[in-house]
């Protein structure tokens, strides 16, 4: 089964800041992001995406910088879109047994959120001084999502088999409306496919709708071949995709026959 999931990476023992910094360098969200040595916090993943309706969890990276002294930390937010809400886990660190933390965001959309891309700040300030790190993350909110789980990640075929795999769709905040679904990615050659139904509806009544995607070997295929495929749910200018799925075309090799012996 193909589940998306974010992992917490937690560091709980003060085992030497210059290894919890390597190890805090190697966490860096999907849009590259990193935490630098001059700095204290730092959000993964940016723009972090949330549904209407929604929360979702972003990773924030903290450690100490050369210089700054141990003490309890607190974690904030600050110029929060309207209908936006942002609560850190833990609020508070205390960065004298733990100098290093990867700490959830958790953000959440109300129904009536605005929807756009905006600019938001975490905050860490250093017990009731002034002393303060930041670090500025896009929020994306918007009205459609779905996460899309395929029950199997590889498929083998021969000429002339098919092969049903069965595709859920997982509604997302309060997402409402029709999905149609299409293959990207690549087939080997002589491979093709169809969905069983090509649209579904996601709503609060059909949460979880599936599909079935039939992959077909023509039976004069002739060349074997490996490739990697996706499903992708449309709607509008929403694309939401699976995990790949390796397919596999194997023709067997037949042995020419053998010459009659001459006498």
């Amino acid at each position: 089964m193909l589940v998306v999931t974010m992992n917490r990476t937690v560091f709980r023992r003060p085992f030497g800041l210059s290894v919890v910094f390597g190890i805090l360098l190697g966490v860096g969200g999907c849009g590259g992001d990193h935490l630098s040595r001059t700095e204290g916090l730092a959000v993964f993943g940016d723009p972090i995406e949330v549904v209407r309706d929604e929360t979702r969890t972003a990773k924030v990276a903290t450690h100490l910088v050369p210089g700054e002294t141990a003490t309890v930390v607190t974690f904030s937010t600050s110029d929060m879109p309207d209908g936006i809400t942002g609560v850190f886990d833990p609020p508070t660190l205390d960065m004298r047994t733990t100098p290093a933390e990867n700490i959830n965001l958790n953000l959440t959309a109300s129904r009536t959120a605005q929807t756009g891309v905006f600019t938001a700040m975490v905050r860490r300030t250093k017990g009731d001084s002034n002393d303060l790190y930041t670090d500025p993350f896009k929020i994306r909110v918007i009205d459609f999502a779905v996460d899309v789980d395929a029950d199997d990640s590889t498929v083998n075929l021969n000429p002339g088999d098919s092969h049903d795999t069965r595709i859920t769709l997982h509604r997302r905040g309060n997402s409402n409306g029709t999905v149609e679904f299409d293959l990207g990615g690549s087939l080997p050659d002589g491979v093709s496919y169809e969905f069983d139904p090509p649209r579904v509806t996601v709503d609060a009544d059909h949460p979880t709708p599936h599909t079935t995607l039939t992959l077909t070997a023509d039976t004069n295929a002739d060349t074997s071949g490996s490739e990697k495929c996706h499903v992708r749910c449309l709607k509008g200018v929403y694309v939401d995709n699976s995990d790949d799925i390796d397919v596999i075309l194997t023709v067997p090799v037949v042995d020419p026959p053998e010459k009659p012996k001459k006498r």
